[in-house]
């Protein structure tokens, strides 16, 4: 089965995304963040590495950065809490590597009394992300700062378990990753690329294919539709201005990598008003889910809550629908 490489974005707080999902399926993907799927209705199954990791509600999965994974629900659907970290948001803590967590459950791992306060602190980082009041990022790198030190704590990480050939393969994914991320908007070649690497242009391709399950082309091409899709938001924004600044050779280029991705060309996105939350998949993925706008995201959490992140009332979300 082949795997997808996800590419995320991060609008809110550089480097952090959090997101409600009802998702009945996801197909098999990647990304380079650190995510953190906390079970907040239903129940689901998370496939990685050759296993299961069934989810109850409250119980949540670790996801390491670059690690191909499938979720479905178990039933209708599932309702998640997602939040997703790029490994350079913690940098001056610990080293990539650092967040090569084993792949288990919370309930796995943790004491009941850790897993109560873990929900806790998740929530109340979703509600200050989507508030955004003055200083909301201040209270969300200190949530976030507890969640990861509590995981740190109690969840194992993969590093002695690794070959040092799968060591040398996630470093060259996440060198790679991150050289195209914050230069996606010049013209790239991948012999370039592969000077850069040291590797042969015939080795690099296989490279990408076989550890991202795309092409070298295809990935950039998709860097740089999700940062003409934010730029679109923008109504200040021509289509050419959209097409020089996301990395496009033109404005006809743009439109047909933008269609593919999305299904409607950027005129057309821009004219349908969607916004800035809109995470749907492009026509034909195997996939079935929903994120939350940042209105459903607060009355979701005032659902499950009572307008308090710390507490907690059964089948909020059911009422919500």
């Amino acid at each position: 089965m082949n795997d997808e490489f996800e590419i995320v974005t991060h609008k809110n707080l550089p480097g952090l995304q959090v997101f409600f999902v009802d998702l009945r399926y996801r197909e098999p993907h990647a990304h380079s963040d650190l995510e953190c799927c906390l079970l907040l209705e239903g129940r689901a199954e998370i496939k990685a590495q050759g296993q299961s990791l069934p989810l109850e509600p409250d119980d949540f999965a670790l996801l390491r950065p670059c690690l191909p994974h499938e979720i479905r629900a178990v039933g209708e659907s599932a309702l998640f809490l997602t939040i997703q970290v790029q490994p350079g948001l913690c940098r001056n803590a610990c080293p990539a590597e650092g967040l090569d967590f084993a792949f288990r459950s919370g309930r796995q791992c943790l004491p009941e009394e850790e897993m109560q306060a873990v929900r806790s602190r998740a929530l109340d980082l979703a509600r200050a992300y989507w508030e955004r009041e003055d200083g909301f990022a201040f209270r969300c790198m200190a949530q976030l700062n507890w969640l990861l030190y509590s995981l740190t704590r109690y969840i194992p990480r993969e590093n002695g378990a690794r070959t040092g050939r799968q060591e040398v393969r996630d470093q060259r994914v996440r060198r790679l990753l991150h050289y195209l991320e914050t230069h996606c908007q010049q013209k790239l070649l991948l012999s370039e690329l592969a000077e850069r690497e040291g590797l042969t242009v015939s080795y690099l391709s296989h490279f990408f294919k076989e550890n991202l399950h795309v092409t070298f082309q295809e990935y950039l091409a998709g860097l740089r539709c999700e940062k003409a899709r934010q730029l679109l938001l923008n109504p200040g924004y021509t289509l050419l201005d959209v097409s020089v600044e996301s990395g496009f050779s033109d404005v006809k280029y743009l439109n047909r990598a933008f269609a593919a991705r999305y299904g409607c060309t950027p005129r057309e996105y821009r004219r349908q008003g969607m916004d800035g939350d809109w995470t749907g998949p492009a026509p034909g993925r195997r996939a079935a889910q929903t994120c939350f706008t940042q209105r459903q995201s607060l009355e979701l959490l005032n659902r499950l809550t009572g307008g308090n992140a710390g507490a907690w009332q059964e089948g909020a979300y059911m009422n919500l629908k």
